[in-house]
């Protein structure tokens, strides 16, 4: 998982722009791939579930930069590492609220139904993550 580069994404608001379709799945590779991503890392891990372009990828990291929600460095001349900010973690928490405002509602039953999906979901994870 990618280290925030704030320790805590309650300190922000909101990001200033919604992520679009096209973006998440950028988004998703590089918290699933950690700390230092490498574009050529996101584009194979994207690659894995759908056909995409270096091209493509690239210029949708840069634009996730712009909007705030990843650092990018240099490492020589081509190579590009990413970093999730704290503003990603801040959309992916308001992402998923909205999902489950959208398929459940917002009550104490649909909070009880969300802490047992996600009690489900760790109990199904490897014993080392």
């Amino acid at each position: 998982m990618l280290k925030a580069v704030k320790d805590d994404p309650s300190d922000h608001g909101p990001p200033p722009e919604k992520l679009s379709p096209r973006e998440w799945p950028v988004l998703r590779a590089c918290w699933r791939l950690g700390e230092g991503a490498s574009t050529a890392g996101i584009v194979g891990e994207l690659q894995k579930t759908e056909t995409v372009s270096y091209r493509d990828v690239l210029v949708i990291l840069e634009r996730l930069t712009d909007k705030g929600y990843l650092a990018v460095e240099r490492e020589g001349p081509r190579k590009q590492v990413w970093t999730l900010l704290a503003s990603a973690e801040v959309a992916i928490i308001e992402e998923m609220k909205h999902v489950v405002r959208q398929t459940l509602g917002a009550d104490r039953r649909s909070t009880w139904l969300m802490r047992r999906v996600l009690k489900e979901l760790e109990a199904e994870l490897p014993d080392s993550e």
